[in-house]
């Protein structure tokens, strides 16, 4: 085999499929580019995501026309200048060769001038030819890519529908606009302006306009000075958990970054205040000294390598974990508190650590008191009338009780049925908005006075994409102004719920890629029907009045629920036979 000496332009395009991954990509690279040069207003202009053009501009200090031409090519910076310096980056653009790259898979343009000069500089490469001519231009720098990957098909055919490409473009936009509140940004999509950010007279307001009003008011700030870490931000309420990660946002060192253990810190932190599968919403900024992390192990500098990893997750979670909790105990406005019952009194399981082999006092009445409370659900002030238990009301079915706030025990003549509460509620519900989208007729509750939503440009991208499956199944919402809406109406079957929450919720769900990767209307249809249905249905944790433990069973039985809409069981029988084999009768 014979060796060759690749081409600089293959080299190019090579170095590019590590550096350009996506429209999304080039963005990230340029607005680093534009901080670097100290700018304070950057704008972004996005055709058809991405792929047909993307445009940043800046008012930074721009460049000579000998500087531009250099930092076209490749492993040229202003950055680093020896080895050490890799281990002390203050700036983003130190690579030296995104430039190249971006320009070697595109039709590329850079236009620049420093304020000393008259004139500035243009640089076009088109096919590997570089073309320079003088210009008039303000000072600053415009970098204009149009028809990316036009040069390297088997990339372009990966590039996903605009919408999902520009939702990551809105994604990084968005944390780089938090990160930086003294900046303006501006965010253009297809002539649209999506996000217009005018300089914040604080973090808060920012957040507030980025990621909006109903999510800045339930965040609570958070600060962290010792052990050579810097950490300030904010963390929101349990009660504002998503069903993704897309809403937390980390900052190391002035670098917007992806991170496992900081995510996995700031959720062990929550216990168990947010149900399992659901992911806290956090903006938390982290300083610390460069020596002591590494943000050159990922080509497109999106991570970041602590030398200390131990020390950082200890930090996170002290923090963290002290909002919350005294000793033992939450700390919690009243509304968290009465949205969630589990919180008010003491549940089962805090009853029932029965040890047999435990010589402490008390052990004996534990075991006692669990199994009457299983046998005969709750208190009398759960089930209600205490002459109800053991009435015969639904052919063979005897509800015994609600046990653990989760589960409901039922007496039948094969044996006893344990019901998951949340599992089966969310089937109920799923199979009721299915039978009325199958009808078309939705049956939709009109709300005495409309909810306002305050949505980030993420969510009102989302809803306005989807607002016609969302008005299929029974939700009327208009439009307000900027990034308001408000419900006119709702599903008649979730109208005692928490309607913004639910909603909230729903479209949050809409971001996962199940949904995206759906191309069929009824598929997408139904796919929303059961984060719906999740999002209303009882769940783990709610206290059942009697009356409503008896409308759960009776629904069970109309719909014939077995599984929920996800294919996990409802239901778990034990026959008597079972049982008496078990104690060997």
């Amino acid at each position: 085999m014979k060796i060759k000496a690749l081409s600089q332009d293959l080299i190019n395009k090579i170095a590019a499929g590590e550096v350009v991954e996506r429209p999304a990509s080039v963005v990230k690279e340029l607005l680093e580019n534009s901080l670097d040069a100290g700018s304070n207003q950057i704008a972004v202009e996005i055709i058809k995501g991405g792929q047909d053009l993307i445009k940043v501009s800046d008012n930074g200090q721009g460049m000579t026309r000998e500087d531009a031409e250099l930092a076209v090519q490749r492993y040229t910076t202003s950055k680093i200048a020896e080895l050490d310096d890799l281990f002390n980056i203050n700036s983003f653009g130190f690579r030296g060769e995104a430039l190249a790259s971006i320009a070697s898979v595109s039709r590329f343009k850079l236009q620049t001038k420093i304020d000393q000069e008259l004139v500035g500089a243009e640089i076009e490469i088109i096919d590997g030819e570089t073309i320079i001519n003088e210009i008039g231009w303000e000072t600053g720098t415009t970098v204009t890519v149009q028809n990316l990957f036009f040069n390297v098909p088997a990339r372009q055919k990966f590039l996903k529908t605009q919408s999902t490409e520009f939702n990551h473009i809105l994604d990084l936009f968005s944390g780089y606009a938090l990160l930086y509140p003294d900046i303006s940004w501006k965010l253009i999509h297809n002539d649209k302006t999506i996000l217009n950010l005018p300089k914040a007279k604080d973090w808060l307001t920012r957040i507030e306009a980025v990621l909006g009003a109903d999510i800045a008011r339930e965040l609570l700030p958070v600060a962290f000075d010792g052990w050579e870490i810097r950490i300030k931000g904010f963390v929101a309420k349990p009660a504002l958990s998503k069903s993704n990660s897309k809403s937390q946002y980390i900052f190391v060192n002035n670098r917007p970054v992806r991170d496992y253990l900081i995510s996995m810190a700031v959720r062990d932190a929550y216990t168990t205040l947010i149900p399992r599968g659901e992911y806290p919403v956090f903006v938390l900024k982290i300083d610390i000294d460069p020596g002591l992390v590494d943000v050159n192990v990922h080509p497109r500098k999106s991570e970041v390598k602590f030398l200390d990893t131990r020390l950082i997750y200890r930090a996170v979670y002290n923090l963290i974990n002290s909002v919350f909790y005294s000793g033992d105990q939450p700390i919690l406005s009243e509304d968290d508190i009465s949205k969630n019952p589990a919180l008010q009194k003491p549940m089962l399981s805090q009853v029932s650590q029965y040890n047999p082999s435990a010589n402490n006092h008390g052990t004996t009445n534990q075991a006692f008191e669990f199994t009457r409370q299983i046998l005969q659900g709750r208190s009398g002030e759960i089930r209600g009338d205490e002459g109800k238990l053991g009435e015969n009301f639904l052919d063979d079915w005897k509800l015994l009780g609600q046990v653990r706030v989760s589960y409901l025990i039922v007496e039948s003549r094969k044996g006893l049925i344990v019901i998951d509460q949340h599992a089966a509620a969310e089937r109920v519900l799923y199979d009721k908005l299915k039978n009325q989208l199958k009808a078309e007729q939705p049956r939709s509750q009109k709300l005495l006075l409309p909810i306002n939503l305050e949505l980030s440009a993420v969510e009102v991208d989302l809803l306005k994409e989807n607002q016609d499956l969302l008005g299929k199944i029974g939700f009327m919402i208009d439009e307000f102004g900027g990034n308001s809406f408000n419900i006119n109406a709702v599903p008649a079957d979730i109208s005692q719920y928490e309607i913004k929450k639910v909603l909230l919720g729903v479209i949050s769900d809409l971001e996962d890629q199940e949904f995206r990767k759906t191309k069929i209307v009824e598929e997408k249809q139904d796919i929303v029907i059961k984060y719906t249905a999740c999002r209303s249905a009882i769940k783990f944790n709610d206290q059942l009045t009697w009356e409503e433990q008896i409308q759960l069973l009776k629904d069970i039985k109309r719909y014939n629920v077995i599984s929920c809409p996800h294919g996990r069981p409802c239901l778990w029988e034990v026959g008597w036979s079972e049982l008496e084999k078990k104690f060997k009768r």
